[in-house]
Order: structure tokens, then sequence, then C-alpha cells
């Protein structure tokens, strides 16, 4: 196979910053870029041992994507780890610490920033038992955390141009694609993808050039993916024009599954380490797959779309505290 291409193919990174949601006055803003505990308050900051401590608990999903599987969880509870929640199951409504306070996961809906509704919200009471016998005498402050825990995603795209040699002689290397994708949602997880961004030149439309496609993935929400876990990364193209390249030694495409999803989707499944994030609060995680284009599909010059969609669970905390007096 003539392995010759005109221009070298350089491979950039397109970055792209997280956005946010918030609510405002006049609508929604810039600010969180997913599921996040609004309001995490006790109705008063000081108690008496003895006497219950009331909170109250508020989720609202101000990112790009629906929510599902959403919960809270309170933990950190110290001595007071028992009591009740306004979403458990009646007539008792009991609660325990470090356990769902709603009975059953639910969804949230995203904002429609079109008609300037914002993200779909979820609250709660919760009330935590004080046992004197708990606290040590005078003042002690107790720390509380409330975690929300949801499914949720990024999605992206990126093109890639492919052209004729021939083209590319008669234009005299001056390969005009005008605008092309490139972007990623803004989500708790950032992706940036990375393809040829330069064309590609087919010197012979029978003839096939290798070429590679990366994701590089990065926590940039301030929360956790549950367990470092992803729970699927996937990259799909367009047959029409590209194919995947088979490693014969690993007997995968690169870092993805031998598995081609829906015939145009390569995946990275349960149980492929590559699912797996590295590092603490800088979780992130890089893989790539290399393509060709098909024989004799690009006639003059086209180009094509790649789209990555990342799953995952993810968590996100936030604290309060509350004084016990126990006299």
């Amino acid at each position: 196979m003539n392995k010759k291409l005109i221009p070298i193919l350089t491979l950039i990174a397109i970055a792209f910053i997280v956005g946010c949601l918030e609510r405002g006055g006049d609508g929604i803003k810039e600010g969180y870029p997913g599921v996040i505990v609004t309001d995490f308050t006790p109705t008063i900051s000081t108690v008496r041992a003895g006497s219950p401590i009331d909170f109250f608990v508020t989720v609202q999903n101000q990112g790009f994507f629906d929510a599902q599987n959403v919960n809270i969880l309170i933990f950190n509870c110290g001595p007071s780890n028992t009591g009740k929640s306004s979403a458990k199951t009646p007539p008792d409504y009991d609660y325990t610490c470090n356990n769902p306070v709603f009975q059953n996961d639910f969804n949230l809906a995203k904002p429609d920033r079109d008609l300037g509704i914002v993200g779909e919200i979820k609250e709660a009471e919760v009330s935590l038992d004080t046992d004197p016998a708990g606290f040590p005498e005078g003042r002690s402050p107790q720390t509380f955390t409330a975690r929300v825990i949801y499914d949720y995603k990024t999605t992206g795209a990126i093109d890639t141009v492919f052209t004729t040699f021939a083209n590319w002689k008669e234009k005299s290397g001056r390969i005009t694609t005008g605008p092309l994708n490139m972007f990623s949602e803004p989500a708790p997880l950032t992706l940036f993808l990375n393809a040829p961004r330069e064309p590609i030149v087919i010197d012979n439309p029978a003839n096939q050039q290798n070429f590679t496609v990366g994701l590089s993935i990065r926590n940039t929400g301030g929360g956790f993916v549950k367990d470092k876990l992803l729970t699927k990364i996937k990259l799909c193209y367009n047959p029409q024009f590209i194919e995947p390249v088979l490693d014969t030694v690993t007997g995968q495409h690169g870092d993805f599954n031998r598995t081609i999803e829906g015939g145009n989707c390569l995946v990275v499944l349960p149980g492929n380490d590559n699912l797996k994030l590295v590092g603490l609060t800088n979780q992130y995680r890089d893989v790539d797959a290399r393509f060709r284009n098909v024989p004799n599909a690009i006639k003059i010059q086209d180009v094509t779309t790649f789209e990555a969609e990342l799953t995952y669970a993810y968590t996100y905390d936030r604290s309060t505290s509350v004084t016990i007096l126990n006299a």
C-alpha cells in the first residue's frame, strides 16, 4: 500500500472549557455543569443535646444533560446518626446516616436554556437525634456532609477532512474546509478530542491512510467519579468513510474493546482497565484508537465526524456545621 502523505498530519488537542449554570434573578447564568447540592443548612445552627438537629437539603440539575438515578446521603454524623427524613417511607420516616435520604432514586431534568427554565429541583427535610450521653459537656462543634450521587454523561465531537491528491494538487495544497465541528458539552468530566486537523491526503482513492483519534478525560467538576470507574466510553464514526484498525496483537481497537456497538461505535466496556480513572483529586484517563479511510469512499474531498460519549456515576459534597450544647 502506498503510504505517501503530502502534508504532515498534526494532532491537536481541542480543549473545551467547562461552562456551568446557576440561578439568577434574570434567568440562567454561568455556574456548575452538573447536579449540585444547592442547600444543606440547619434550621438552627446551635442546638441543645436531646433536641433534634433539623436540616433542609436541596439538589438541582444545573448541567446540560438529564441526571438519572439521583439520591442524597448524609454522612460524618458522629453520635447523631439516626433520625427522620421527609423523603422516607411513612408513617415512620426513619433515617440512618450513610444511607439514601430518599426512599427511591429519582431523575432530574436539565435546564431549558432556550426558554430560561432552570433545572429540576428536589428537596427533603432531615432531622437527626442528639443523645446527651453521646456528647461531652459544654459546646461541641459537629460537621455534617451531604453527598449527591447521580448518573451523568459528557459528549463531544470533532471533524476530520479527507481529500484526494488530485484535488489537493489542483488547489495547490490550499484546501478549503469551511467550519468544522470541535466541541464538548460542559459536564463534571471534561472531554478533550484529538484528531488530525490538517486534511488527510489520499494519493490514490483505492489506498488507505491510517490515523489516530484520541480522547482525554479530566475530572474538572469538583467532585469524584464513583469508585473512579467510568460506566462506558463510546467513540462513534461514519462507516461510509471510516473503519477502525484492529490491533492483531491485542485483538482490540487500540484502547477500545473488539466489540463494535451498533456497527459504528467503538466502546470501552466494564472489565476493561481503561475505564478506571487514575489520580486522586485530579482524576484522568486517556484512550485512543487507530482508523483508516474506506477504499474508494473519498471521490474528491469530504469530511467525517467522530462523536464521543462518556457515561459515569458522579458525586458532589457539601458540608455544614452545628454546635451542640450539653450542659
